[in-house]
């Protein structure tokens, strides 16, 4: 089943629009585990 709202997906979307925009951003927290897989 597809997820409309997957944090993943949306993050994606922003950070594509982000750097579409020229505008300098980072991902942390809960959305960097999500993205980047659990910590060490």
């Amino acid at each position: 089943m597809k997820e409309k709202n997957d944090p993943g997906k949306v993050v994606v979307k922003v950070a594509r629009l982000l750097d579409e925009s020229a505008i300098p951003y980072i991902v942390t927290g809960g959305i960097a585990v999500l993205i980047w897989g659990r910590p060490n």
